[in-house]
This record gives C-alpha cells, structure tokens and sequence, in this order.
C-alpha cells in the first residue's frame, strides 16, 4: 500500500497534500525523523481547527462582520460598557454560566 494510499484511507488530507514539500524542507533544515513527523501533525491539526471554526461560524448562522472590532461601545450606557469589558474576559466560560442578552431591536446585541 503506497503512502498516498494509506494517508486517504486515514483521512489526513492535509498530510497527503504536504508531506513531499515537508519532507524537502526537513532534509534542507536536518530535521530528525520526530519533528518532521510532528511538522506535518501540525499541520493536520491546524487545518481542522481552522475548518471547524468556519464549519461553526457557518451553521451559527451570525451575520458576518459583527465583531469586536466592529462594536461602538460609545453607543452604549456606562453600565451596559462596564458589563461588555467583564465580558470580554471570558471568565464566565470558565465558569460555566449563561449569558443572557435583552433589549430592544437593533441596540447591538448580535455582537
């Protein structure tokens, strides 16, 4: 069974793209046989993370655009600026609590 082969069957695509180009430049740069093979692992697992990122954003269904970046605070009262940069910590996530968005349309609460 050639390398190719078996890279399709396991379902490494990324590796099957790249590992003849990796392998150049592990040769080129006297990689050992463990960081070249951790290279191209690097490689697998930044491809994935990357497209579950954009599979996820797809199916939120969140309008492109709304950002952080994006936000003026400036439009918001003191209060609600003062809860958006507690927010901003992502505290609550490690703590496992829900937040709750409320107010009227187009006051900002998709971003």
């Amino acid at each position: 069974m050639t390398i190719e082969a078996m890279l399709k069957e396991l379902r490494l695509p990324t590796i099957l793209r790249s590992y003849q180009a990796v392998s150049e430049v592990a040769t080129g740069n006297n990689w050992s046989y463990p960081q070249y093979l951790s290279g191209l692992l690097e490689m697998e697992i930044d491809e994935r993370r990357q497209g579950r990122i954009a599979r996820n954003l797809r199916k939120s269904n969140l309008p492109e655009g709304k950002t952080l970046a994006t936000l003026n605070l400036n439009r918001f009262s003191e209060k609600v600026r003062r809860q958006t940069q507690g927010l901003l910590d992502g505290g609550f996530v490690e703590r496992a609590e829900n937040v709750l968005a409320f107010g009227l349309p187009g006051r900002g609460k998709t971003h």
